[in-house]
């Protein structure tokens, strides 16, 4: 049976509404070997994911202070998320693939990450990631002052 907690009231005029989060996202430092959090604050569309969101955001590039980390080029097929496991699709060395796995670790209920390469997981990224399972975040690859 439905109840009153399973409908949504809409007084606007669109069906769409918008959220305001706070993101730390991981970018490159200036030497391109470890990462620099940025906090955002971001505002989205109830009709996007969150973790799509923030993969564009992380192609869009740092505000300052930092350097990107995804060619904004990319083209990004989706995101989902499915048993905890925060899927990536398509997207074009090992700040890359950690700066996604970071910042949607931290900002959505992911707890791994895996990224597909043309749909595949068996590949190597730039021949060096490995992509075969789900990736966990990795604050080694943190700048020592900007850890948590």
């Amino acid at each position: 049976l439905m109840t009153e907690d399973d409908f949504v009231e809409n007084t606007g005029s669109s069906p769409s509404a918008y959220q305001t989060v706070e993101l730390t996202l991981y970018f490159a430092n200036e030497s391109g070997d470890k990462l620099v959090p940025q906090k955002v604050s971001a505002r989205y569309s109830s009709n996007l994911s969150k973790e799509k969101m923030i993969v564009e955001k992380l192609m869009q590039g740092p505000e300052s202070g930092a350097y990107p980390t995804i060619n904004p080029n990319a083209n990004l097929l989706g995101v989902t998320i499915k048993d905890d496991i925060c899927y990536e699709y398509d997207i074009l060395p090992k700040l890359t693939i950690y700066s996604i796995v970071n910042s949607l670790v931290e900002g959505t209920e992911a707890t791994q990450v895996q990224i597909t390469i043309n749909g595949e997981s068996k590949a190597k990224y730039m021949g060096t990631v490995d992509l075969s399972q789900p990736l966990k975040e990795n604050l080694e690859l943190v700048a020592a002052d900007d850890k948590k």
